[in-house]
């Protein structure tokens, strides 16, 4: 298991030991390290993920804003997956416009909201429409075995 965060790349043709990446969007203030959880739970696993907490981040200031926002979109594009959690501590308003975004991307699409999250029936409605493939985990060990399941699968039929 490998855990990228900015602003370092993952540029999946250098990258080939690895076979996918995962992107891990969602809650960042207030809440657990579900992140840093997502990912041990995938430590005996040839899994990336492509976490876009960034310690050193400054909201302030513009160019540090800007290059977080780039970086996020890039990865979010080169993903396999994505993973978005919703605690109930946010409403992750930038989280929920990439989910957005990512209901029209191919590739496998993973949402957790906790039962206390504000917007939760809205994410449930929403996807209904958007991407009536994907469950809403109810919990942050459900979501990782939606993930774990899919992972399985996919490696399983890789070249």
């Amino acid at each position: 298991m490998t855990i990228i965060r900015p602003p370092e790349e993952y540029v999946p043709a250098i990258q080939q030991g690895s076979r996918k990446a995962i992107f891990l969007a969602g809650s960042v203030s207030g809440s657990e390290n579900w992140r840093l959880h997502i990912a041990q739970s995938f430590e005996a696993e040839n899994v990336v993920f492509l976490d876009p907490f960034n310690a050193s981040y400054a909201s302030a200031d513009a160019a540090a804003f800007s290059a977080q926002i780039e970086w996020e979109r890039r990865h979010l594009r080169r993903a396999w997956g994505r993973v978005f959690w919703f605690s109930f501590e946010s409403l992750c308003a930038m989280s929920l416009f990439e989910l957005g975004a990512s209901c029209q991307s191919a590739g496998p699409l993973f949402v957790g909201c906790h039962a206390d999250y504000r917007l939760r029936r809205d994410v449930i409605s929403q996807l209904a429409i958007a991407r009536p493939d994907v469950v809403v985990a109810a919990t942050l060990d459900e979501l990782i075995s939606q993930l774990r399941d899919a992972v399985s699968v996919a490696w399983a039929t890789s070249p």
